[in-house]
């Protein structure tokens, strides 16, 4: 039977935990309310329905509430309250008839019960442990968004060191591959001061050709440092408008050199009807890389051979946009299918300390991840090795875009 009288709540203090007590009976609401007091700060409602008013304006620490009461019973409220709130302790007191129900919500998600009649010392008891395990939980909680937090700086610092250090790998193609075009414009510069120091002209036709080789080998120069320079510059995640195939050939220009000194044959199969879309440019740029040079220093024997392809493939599921694949392909040595599962793992690398940071390839597959695109690969060992890269056509860029 319901007992109306004047709800009151306590003065507030945001020192004492606060906690709601929902009872349709003035006497037991009461007397836990006078029991908690001198502790806790004390809300109290009559039922269900004014309880789920009280948690929505105070949010308290702790709910304590009886099982059977009009309008809304301690099982429904109970449910009520986990669906707005997972963590705030629930306990429910219970009679020697409801004894079962409440062990059952205990199992539901209830902290514990209590029973009637009180026990002063266990209801101090079972409320401090409730209390606790909030507390802990909060810790735990606070304690994990630190670790992703953490975590989340860990992987961007991870980034930039992979950045930094495919950036010290393009340095060293770099350097070796400007070397040829220098040697080239050092050898004509040479020959044009000869002419001029001895006061012999030479004939116009040959002056012409050898200012047109210059010129080449400097547009050569120009190319190499400013694809070297874009990449190094650019934010990983900085979205722009890519031509895919354009990217492939800007990049592997800078591992010309490297190819020619290992004979070796590059194949490019490139798909004319690419459209243009939006990705990470640099962060692109650098997985390619990052592939193409895994394989050039996988591939030891002369004549093997590096394919790149890329296609258009037809969206996989209706209302998605089609997908451009990118696929890196060698006739290497494969690899053992004993690592294959660890190959994308962070730190794991096959090559010697000095050679690699075991990054590479975990970059590469998070930079598939922001694509919302997936990396595989597919390896046979003495027949080579196939990465793909699989990304959704972009016509704008995402909503969080640097």
């Amino acid at each position: 039977m319901q007992h109306l009288d004047p709800v009151t709540t306590a003065t507030p203090d945001t020192a004492k935990p606060a906690i709601l007590i929902v009872d349709d009976e003035l006497g037991p609401r009461e007397s836990l309310k006078f029991i908690l007091t001198p502790t806790y700060q004390v809300i109290v409602a009559r039922d269900g329905l004014e309880g789920l008013e009280k948690f929505e304006a105070c949010t308290p620490d702790l709910v304590i509430s009886d099982i059977r009461m009009p309008r809304l019973d301690g099982i429904q409220f109970l449910k009520r309250i986990r669906e707005r709130n997972h963590d705030i302790p629930f306990i429910l007191i219970t009679g020697c008839g409801t004894v079962e129900s409440a062990q059952q919500a205990v199992r539901g998600g209830a902290f514990d019960y209590i029973s009637k009649p009180y026990n002063i010392r266990e209801i101090h008891e079972v409320v401090r442990r409730a209390l606790e395990a909030a507390r802990e939980k909060r810790e735990t909680h606070s304690l994990m968004d630190e670790l992703r937090q953490v975590n989340t700086r860990m992987e961007e610092q991870l980034a930039d060191m992979e950045k930094k250090a495919t950036v010290g790998e393009l340095s060293a193609e770099m350097i070796h591959d400007l070397n040829n075009p220098l040697c080239v414009l050092q050898g004509y510069l040479e020959l044009l001061k000869g002419s001029i120091h001895s006061k012999r002209h030479l004939p116009l036709d040959e002056e012409r050709e050898f200012l047109d080789v210059i010129r080449e080998q400097f547009d050569r120069c120009i190319r190499l440092t400013r694809s070297f320079l874009n990449f190094a510059r650019q934010p990983g995640l900085q979205w722009e408008r890519t031509n895919v195939n354009d990217l492939l050939r800007d990049t592997l220009n800078l591992l010309n050199a490297r190819l020619k000194e290992k004979r070796l044959k590059l194949e490019l199969e490139l798909a004319p009807e690419l459209p243009v879309v939006w990705t990470p440019r640099s962060s692109l740029q650098q997985v390619v890389f990052n592939l193409a040079l895994n394989a050039v220093q996988a591939m030891e024997s002369k004549g093997s051979s590096l394919t790149i392809r890329t296609r258009l493939v037809p969206a996989p599921q209706p209302g998605a946009p089609p997908e451009i694949e990118l696929s890196v392909i060698d006739d290497g040595p494969g690899v053992p299918a004993a690592i294959r599962e660890r190959i994308f793992e962070p730190f794991f690398s096959t090559k010697d300390k000095d050679k690699g940071t075991g990054l590479g390839l975990a970059i590469c597959r998070r930079v598939a991840t922001s694509l919302d695109g997936e990396l595989t690969l597919v390896s046979q060992e003495g027949e080579g090795t196939a990465f793909h890269l699989r990304f959704p056509q972009r016509e704008t860029p995402p909503t969080n875009a640097g």
